[in-house]
């Protein structure tokens, strides 16, 4: 710790005196009438008296008769002259006995009425000392010098009026005044102003009055002009009668000093509002434990205020199973040395007032004040961070709509249980679920609906397996389960798995959606067993969403266990994607021409269907093709192609009388109606190619209408201001709507053909048709019929109010050449 200014200059005082009642030889001080003012042990311990003995003594006494009058007149030399004078001399011991001196005395003048003789004395009784003690003498003569004359300290002595008589070169650095300046003035004369403190020049004049020692700090003003503090110890002088003869005060610059400390006490105070300020608790303590501070952080934390804790143990911040430990771990520390929390931050409990325990992070340094350690512990609640924690961790491994595993918790128990059935050679199964036409549902009756839809699905999976199994979403509308453990025997654990499938579709199949929508709601279902890792997690996840794709495939509302044939047909419909690739590349599909016509067979339109020239294969229908164009995204490009061929037909047969007002048919995907440019490429194609768009008609099914209704109305009713039409495929299949019959410029309602197939022996059949006919016919709609077959079909069609048709009855699927030749035939 630094000492104040105060301290320095008393030990300098301290330090002086030490060096004077120290010396080896003896030191004496006379005055102007030669008598004793001041001697040191040595001088006393030379003549064998004490100090008090002596003191306002002439130094006659201690001469012998003989030498007293020489040594009386060099000692009167010196104080004419001011030169060093060194003589040897007769002195008398008080016992009595002679003793041979050597003596080196100097002048000190402080004023013309006050000068002072300050001598050294030694034994000299044998000549090699005699020697040796002129060396000592003149040192310590040397070494008073230059103490008074080199300290960085300003020496100062007035007279007894307080007038400057002497001062120092350290004075002088200090003030900027020379001792010709200071002539005639006293200190404040030229040292105050105007913002030295009135109240410390007031007390320093009352000390100076009653002749007492005193220290004070003093704002003074340099010669130059610009304000310093100092600290001055200043003392009474006195002569032998105790009479004043004047001050001399020790002055000390602490200007920096001061400035170091207001730095320090601003620090200080800045520290303390930072540490009350904090939201983190800061708690001191000793060695034993005790605590001796406690900022506001920690009383919130802790429910405590810092006079209600300060004295006692830490311990009683802690749970007992942790207040047991700690003192002892402390002692432990402090004979060792070894800490595994000291510089480190770690976790434990707190306990509040209340008695409730809380998590908190706690990191402790060790600090030393007056040799003694302290303990510094900063320490934050954690008990919010390790909620949120939490929530994350369930973020992290939870889906957050269904509170459902995800995906990364679902890899986790696969494995481990992959590695559980490896022990115990029982069989598991991965059931991987899709809710069937779940985006039409979603599209239809919004995102909202949807969400309830996945969540009823979630909690209904949950309730049909047992509480070890696990049930996860992995986006979307798609769902995994692992039934774990069911059997060593495969047949068993697969009808187990069947048992739980069969529930698991049961329980879904339940009507869902609002007034205007109402869909069953159905799931495909693909399931693999294992046991052991022979094959990888993510193998077992690809054949299980096989077996899904497969189910769905089938019809929907199923479940397949998966086969060795679906990895074939994996690969093929892999081979087949890319062998589609290179045919829309290289012009491969062939546009063929389906007729529509009228209640008396005239010829009034035609479908474009697509067939595939494969090199290998040969010609391919759309059966073999069609399904992986959809789940590859091909069928956009595919589509774009086949409605240019259109197009390009139309232009073609613009000059053939037989085909000059036909009407072509081009089916148009869900995806490709749902790209963002696609009403801009249907245009951009239509304008390139010279077709008359009048003679266009799109059919689209009723799950792109379903899918975002006010975005297909723009589309929609965008290329209907180019004069294309559109016919709703499939009507009465999907998801009637009458909300989109209305809204939307829909010109024709297509009967699909499972209606029409069984119209003569199935009255049901029969009266959705009418249906259809009569609420077509409302909304100025027309309709055909696809899939008529034969001429009876047909009739009851035309009775119930159908004109056009479409079927096997007035022609297969044909090529360009082949349609032409048939209906240009005389």
């Amino acid at each position: 710790m630094d000492q104040s200014l105060p301290d320095v200059v008393s030990d300098e005082l301290t330090f002086l005196r030490a060096v004077y009642q120290s010396a080896v030889m003896g030191i004496f001080v006379t005055g102007n009438n030669g008598s004793l003012l001041m001697v040191n042990n040595a001088f006393c311990r030379i003549f064998g008296y004490r100090r008090e003995q002596l003191l306002k003594q002439s130094i006659t006494i201690l001469t012998t008769p003989e030498t007293r009058t020489d040594a009386d007149e060099k000692l009167r030399e010196v104080t004419t002259d001011s030169e060093q004078e060194s003589f040897q001399w007769q002195g008398v011991h008080k016992d009595g006995t002679t003793v041979s001196l050597f003596t080196t005395s100097m002048q000190v003048v402080l004023s013309e009425s006050r000068r002072f003789v300050i001598s050294t004395v030694m034994d000299v009784t044998q000549d090699s000392e005699n020697r040796e003690t002129v060396k000592r003498q003149r040192r310590e003569i040397e070494r008073l010098s230059k103490i008074a004359s080199q300290t960085i300290n300003g020496v100062i002595t007035t007279d007894k009026n307080g007038y400057v008589d002497w001062i120092n070169e350290g004075f002088t650095r200090i003030s900027g005044y020379t001792l010709d300046e200071f002539k005639g003035f006293k200190p404040g004369d030229l040292l105050q102003g105007e913002k030295t403190d009135p109240d410390t020049v007031q007390h320093i004049r009352e000390r100076l009055k009653a002749n007492k020692d005193f220290q004070a700090d003093i704002l003074n003003y340099h010669k130059s002009g610009y304000a310093y503090w100092v600290h001055i110890v200043c003392s009474p002088l006195q002569d032998e009668y105790g009479q004043l003869q004047g001050y001399l005060a020790l002055q000390t610059d602490i200007t920096e000093q001061r400035h170091i400390n207001r730095l320090l006490h601003e620090k200080n105070n800045l520290f303390h509002s930072i540490i009350e300020t904090m939201h983190d608790g800061v708690i001191t303590i000793d060695e034993a434990g005790r605590i001796l501070s406690f900022n506001r952080a920690a009383e919130v934390m802790f429910q405590y205020t810092v006079g209600e804790l300060e004295g006692c143990n830490v311990s009683c911040l802690m749970p007992n199973e942790y207040a047991a430990h700690h003192d002892r771990y402390l002692w432990s520390y402090q004979k060792t040395g070894q800490s595994g929390i000291i510089g480190k931050s770690r976790e434990l409990s707190g306990k509040r007032r209340d008695g409730s325990v809380f998590p908190l992070e706690l990191s402790v340094t060790e600090t030393m004040k007056d040799d003694a350690p302290l303990y510094i512990g900063v320490m934050r609640d954690v008990t919010v961070r390790r909620s949120n924690e939490k929530r994350i961790e369930q973020l992290a491994f939870s889906d957050s709509l269904t509170g459902l595993a995800n995906r990364r918790l679902l890899e986790d128990r696969l494995e481990h249980c992959m590695a559980s059935t490896e022990r115990s050679g029982k069989q598991s199964a991965l059931l991987f679920l899709d809710i069937d036409n779940f985006k039409v549902i979603n599209d239809v009756l919004g995102h909202g609906m949807g969400d309830q839809l996945l969540v009823r699905t979630s909690l209904t999976l949950k309730n049909s397996v047992y509480e070890n199994d696990t049930v996860a979403r992995l986006g979307g509308d798609e769902f995994v389960v692992i039934l774990a453990d069911l059997a060593v025997e495969r047949i068993t654990a697969a009808r187990n798995t069947e048992t739980v499938a069969k529930r698991i579709l049961d329980r879904l199949a339940h009507p869902f959606g609002n007034l205007e929508f109402q869909q069953n709601v159905s799931c495909s279902l693909g399931i693999v067993l294992f046991s052991g890792t022979s094959i990888t997690a993510s193998e077992l996840m690809r054949q299980a969403d096989m077996a899904m794709y497969s189910a769905k495939s089938a019809g929907k509302d199923q479940f397949l266990f998966f086969d060795p044939v679906m990895q074939s047909d994996l690969i093929s419909m892999h081979q087949t994607e890319n062998e589609l690739r290179i045919a829309l590349e290289n012009n491969q599909l062939e546009p063929f021409y389906q007729a529509q016509v009228d209640a008396q067979g005239g010829l009034i339109g035609a479908e474009v269907l697509i067939r595939w020239n494969h090199p290998e294969r040969g010609l391919l229908a759309p059966a073999a093709f069609i399904g992986v164009a959809e789940s590859s995204g091909l069928i956009v490009p595919m589509g774009y192609q086949v409605f240019a061929m259109a197009c390009t037909q139309l232009v073609a047969w613009s000059g053939c009388e037989f085909a000059r007002k036909l009407t072509l048919a081009v089916n148009i995907s869900a995806r490709q109606f749902e790209e963002a440019d696609f009403t801009a490429r249907i245009a951009s194609i239509l304008s390139s190619s010279g077709a008359n768009p009048e003679l266009l008609k799109l059919e689209i099914t009723e799950s792109t209408l379903a899918r975002d209704i006010e975005s297909v109305s723009l589309k929609m009713l965008e290329l209907r201001k180019l004069g294309i039409t559109f016919s709703l495929d499939d009507f009465g299949t999907g998801y009637s709507s009458l909300t989109y019959l209305k809204r939307l410029p829909i010109k024709q309602l297509k009967i699909d053909r499972c209606f029409v197939r069984d119209v003569l022996v199935d009255h049901d059949d029969k009266a959705i048709i009418v249906t259809i006919i009569a609420l077509a016919a409302t909304l100025g709609i027309d309709v055909i019929a696809e899939g008529v077959e034969e001429q009876e079909q047909q009739a009851l069609l035309v009775s119930v109010g159908c004109e056009s048709f479409q079927g096997f009855l007035f022609g297969k699927p044909e090529s360009q050449e082949v349609f032409e030749q048939r209906f240009t035939a005389p």
